[in-house]
């Protein structure tokens, strides 16, 4: 008796969960949740939610990442706004984003070409020490605005198109952190 009452409540739970989770119209990953529509704050559709991927570091989970995009998936990421989202796992320290940056743009030979940092110093210069459970949202526009959101507050933006596509380019671009996660970002997977 005790068992049936066990698997009951258990059985209770899950569709608990699972009705918490449609009210919330929320797509899990295992260690980060994100909504299935994102608002701008601007006039035009809300972004949906297409892929998102967790990246881990020598089997460590740093961070899950959401990306959100009009109408659904679209390869040609860089001619559409977008929101970027991405939640961490660890703490990591500013100086740490800006290393990071530094060695993972100067593989894209369309930004490292540039020899001008300055766009890379303001952004870099927006960015907060997170620890676990905090959230970053970047928010592209194909002009050329690269704007950060941290825990919901704008941070800072920077108008800069090559800056902006080669930021973004870190996880979407030809120079990616990890290719598996970028691929699973293009097409439309949720992994993690």
């Amino acid at each position: 008796m005790i068992h049936k009452n066990l698997l009951v409540l258990v059985m209770l739970f899950f569709l608990a969960a699972d009705l918490i989770a449609a009210e919330n119209e929320e797509r899990c990953l295992r260690l980060a949740c994100f909504s299935e529509k994102y608002s701008v704050g601007a006039p035009g559709e809300p972004l949906s939610l297409v892929s998102a991927s967790r990246y881990k570091f020598w089997g460590f989970s740093v961070y899950s990442v959401a990306l959100y995009q009009p109408d659904g998936l679209i390869k040609d990421w860089e001619e559409h706004p977008l929101a970027f989202v991405l939640h961490y796992h660890r703490t990591l320290k500013p100086e740490d984003f800006l290393k990071t940056s530094r060695k993972l743009m100067a593989k894209n030979p369309e930004y490292a070409n540039r020899n001008d940092e300055s766009s890379l110093l303001k952004f870099s210069s927006f960015i907060q020490e997170v620890k676990d459970g905090d959230r970053y949202t970047l928010l592209y526009s194909p002009e050329g605005t690269l704007k950060l959101i941290f825990q919901g507050q704008v941070l800072g933006e920077v108008r800069d198109k090559v800056f902006a596509r080669a930021y973004l380019g870190m996880w979407l671009g030809k120079f990616p952190v990890k290719e598996d996660n970028r691929d699973c970002l293009l097409s439309g997977q949720f992994e993690g």
